[in-house]
């Protein structure tokens, strides 16, 4: 219901521009963002409980680990774009490259091949196979089964690599978060064949221009509430150079009731488009952002509900590992999927 108000509040501000700042919804007492050496139970309860912004573990990934993963990541078969979803096209090719397939992108293909079999008579249906052989969902099994033994070594195709099994960054995430969460963490599955999600898509953003601000999107739209959301975790391989770019900017709203995304409807609604005069209109709106710049080995988690995006860079290569986290209340599973 969210959602689809948002887009038609975009579809009114495309004609009347009228827009309002999103400063009242900044939480003055968030803390920014949290540094720890660990990944506690205590930090994961002030992330989602909506207290800080973000935080960080350094160093949460090995050195030896990181090397081995970023040129498993470079040489795996399974690059393709980064597809975005913009409400107005649909989806769009963007400036990063995804290694394993985007859940987004596969559920869209079946949710279109459901459209195309209510066309089709039974008869037809069966010939053609089941629903999951002619969906996206097929290819986002496949390559994510071949992706994850990939990246842990057991089938790497890597020049040199020795094939040694290693936990991948995402592997460590989710053991960490099962041993810290009150109620765990495990891997999401498909609703309809109870087959494992991808936990865990690798990401290369190349050079654009520092002076590129990026995409200031969430990747979920919904009241924030405590123990419950979409959180993203990222560990980074690789970073650019200090000074290059590549930043990662937060900015600390906090969207507590339906009467917010009302008073609000304009400014939020530019979230949902990559449309430059609608970014920077939205930038307009928004108060300074909180910064970060990553560095390899480290974890960063955030909530996925704030808005936030990636600076460009001028020079080198940021790559990462990265999942979302479905936060559904302290004695629950935390899952992750990508």
């Amino acid at each position: 219901m969210i959602r689809r108000f948002l887009r038609s509040a975009l579809d009114r501000s495309l004609e009347s521009k009228t827009l309002q700042s999103l400063a009242p919804l900044v939480e003055k007492d968030l803390h920014q963002v949290i540094t720890s050496d660990t990944l506690t139970r205590e930090v994961l309860l002030e992330l989602f409980s909506h207290r800080c912004a973000a935080v960080r573990v350094p160093h949460f990934y090995p050195p030896d680990m990181v090397s081995v993963m970023r040129e498993r990541l470079l040489a795996s078969s399974h690059r393709t774009n980064w597809k975005v979803n913009d409400p107005q096209r649909g989806l769009e090719n963007s400036t990063v490259e995804s290694v394993g397939t985007p859940l987004v992108a596969a559920s869209l293909a079946r949710d279109e091949d459901k459209e195309t079999d209510k066309k089709r008579n039974k008869e037809e249906m069966d010939t053609n196979g089941s629903e999951e052989q002619r969906s996206g969902m097929a290819e986002y099994f496949k390559t994510s089964s071949e992706l994850t033994r990939g990246l842990r070594g057991r089938s790497s195709n890597v020049p040199n690599d020795n094939h040694t099994l290693i936990l991948t960054p995402m592997d460590k995430l989710r053991l960490e978060l099962d041993e810290e969460w009150t109620g765990g963490a495990r891997v999401g599955r498909d609703q309809l064949t109870g087959r494992p999600l991808l936990a865990g898509a690798g990401r290369i953003m190349h050079p654009t221009s520092s002076r590129d601000y990026g995409f200031c999107h969430v990747d979920d739209i919904a009241i924030m509430k405590n123990y419950s959301g979409i959180f993203s975790a990222n560990v980074y391989l690789e970073t650019p150079p200090r000074g290059c770019g590549g930043e990662l900017n937060i900015w600390p709203l906090q969207i507590k009731s339906r009467l917010d995304f009302y008073n609000h409807s304009a400014a939020l609604s530019l979230l949902m488009t990559q449309e430059q005069w609608a970014q920077d209109a939205l930038r307009r709106c928004l108060p300074p952002p909180i910064s970060i710049v990553p560095e390899a080995g480290e974890l960063i988690l955030i909530c996925a509900q704030r808005p936030h995006a990636v600076v460009g860079f001028d020079y080198g290569q940021r790559i990462s590992m990265q999942t979302f986290i479905e936060v559904r209340g302290m004695k629950n599973n935390l899952l992750l999927e990508s």
